[in-house]
């Protein structure tokens, strides 16, 4: 008697209606050069500038060799200042090697392979380049209906379930009266 009927698939579309989200946030590859002051920044922005200029040139790569050189980021300087994949509100490594400015920005930015301004950060001055973006992507109803039907399934279990105990509770008290005093 405490069985729920089955989820209609209106019902069903309802629901995912109203908790719609993206499968996958946009998600950004950067790499980040630190350096002291934005004068040492804005000069290294130039250079950079200049030689990715040139034909044939490969921005990555340069920007990645300028950051071996150059960077004082002790932790991303060997990988040329690969930060990896990230996204906002992610708990990817890019959070913890990398101020929040200059990931909120990259996050920002549509273009991949151009430096970024100066950007400001507590222990320095940063130059950016995103080197690959992810835009989000949407989560259709029909991918997620059987994992939303599994979930509004356990929900109505539960339901029922606290409805039984419930039933179960009144009805000890009404036989033993004695045990609820």
């Amino acid at each position: 008697s405490h069985q729920a009927p089955p989820l209609s698939d209106a019902a069903l579309r309802a629901r995912w209606e109203q908790i719609k989200r993206p499968a996958r946030p946009v998600r950004v590859r950067a790499r980040h050069i630190r350096v002291a002051d934005a004068a040492d920044a804005e000069a290294l922005r130039g250079e950079l500038l200049d030689a990715i200029a040139r034909p044939g040139a490969d921005a990555e790569a340069i920007f990645a060799a300028a950051a071996v050189r150059k960077s004082l980021d002790d932790r991303t300087r060997e990988r040329g200042g690969d930060l990896l994949f990230f996204s906002r509100g992610g708990d990817e490594v890019a959070w913890r090697l990398a101020p929040r400015s200059v990931l909120e920005a990259a996050l920002a930015t549509h273009v991949t392979g151009q430096v970024s301004l100066p950007l400001e950060g507590p222990e320095g001055v940063h130059l950016v380049m995103v080197t690959d973006r992810r835009d989000a992507t949407q989560q259709t109803f029909e991918d997620a209906a059987n994992a939303l039907r599994a979930t509004v399934a356990r929900e109505q279990a539960g339901l029922a379930r606290d409805a039984v105990e419930a039933e179960l509770l009144e009805s000890m008290e009404d036989l033993f009266p004695h045990l609820s005093q």
